[in-house]
């Protein structure tokens, strides 16, 4: 697979959508290791029931309180929501983080290479 190529994405709904690759790195980073970067105009045409409905709250409780135990009865009144811990959010943000600043450095590589 390389950049121009057209690829065949299935969806969690089961649908299968074509993309075309604009580019590939490895940056080392698991959790973006893992993700397909679209744009939200994209996004949001290929699922436009969930615009504007949250799939993912990430919970941050007051001192003392059992954040399981929260989470637990917040799913019990979502079901279709996934609940995530505060302290899971700032991992995944570092590393969106990273590898939003290395895409950056490539960027920059690749205009200024362009200029030459």
């Amino acid at each position: 697979m390389r950049a121009g190529d057209t690829v065949q994405i299935t969806l969690r709904n089961g649908q299968i959508v074509p993309f075309k690759v604009a580019g590939i790195y490895d940056d080392q980073f698991p959790l973006s290791g893992k993700t397909a970067y679209v744009t939200q105009h994209e996004a949001q045409a290929l699922s436009p029931r969930n615009a504007n409905i949250a799939s993912t709250i990430y919970v941050r409780t007051t001192k003392g309180a059992d954040i399981n135990q929260v989470v637990t009865r917040l799913q019990k009144l979502r079901a279709n929501v996934n609940f995530e811990t505060a302290a899971s959010l700032s991992s995944a943000v570092q590393d969106q983080i990273a590898t939003f600043n290395l895409i950056n450095k490539i960027l920059k590589v690749v205009c200024s290479s362009r200029r030459s």
